[in-house]
């Protein structure tokens, strides 16, 4: 069946989302520089990629960025190795950049707010990690998650 295009295009609407941390990797962009891609699962939206650049003439700007992680996802300081912690989730603000190869806005994690910022989103972590593990959980729809506002009490941290 042919697809039935309509022109339409939506973006993912800015503010905060609940994310679930699917894959971490460590990768070497083409210019040489060293980076962590994480994949994302935003709530009801789809999935999205952040990428942390290892930048070492400025290392407190990267160690500050890995905290915004550790603290939003509930994961132990240091940790490079994110494999145990796919599945546990976090809360990023999601804001819009042009992408000047495509000419077009694109959704992006501008930054990463901590857990104990928005408490009653994670009230339901154990229920949503199991179903992640037994493969049952699906995000593709809404979840009867609580509906919150966009806030600036994350540190909002330019790209590298």
């Amino acid at each position: 069946m042919p697809w039935d295009y309509d022109g339409t295009d939506t973006i993912m609407p800015e503010g905060e989302y609940k994310v679930r941390l699917d894959d971490a990797v460590e990768k070497q962009s083409k210019a040489g520089g060293e980076y962590m891609e994480f994949k994302l699962t935003v709530f009801g939206k789809g999935v999205i990629y952040y990428r942390l650049n290892h930048d070492y003439k400025n290392k407190d700007n990267t160690n500050r960025r890995y905290k915004a992680i550790y603290t939003s996802f509930d994961i132990p300081e240091g940790v490079t190795d994110f494999y145990e912690y796919r599945g546990t989730f976090g809360v990023c603000m999601i804001k819009h950049r042009m992408n000047d190869y495509y000419g077009m806005m694109e959704p992006y994690v501008c930054y990463f707010i901590p857990r104990d910022k928005r408490p009653e989103l994670f009230k339901d972590d154990e229920k949503f990690k199991s179903a992640y593990e037994e493969g049952t959980l699906d995000l593709r729809e809404d979840t009867d998650m609580p509906d919150f506002d966009a806030a600036d009490d994350g540190v909002e941290m330019p790209m590298a």
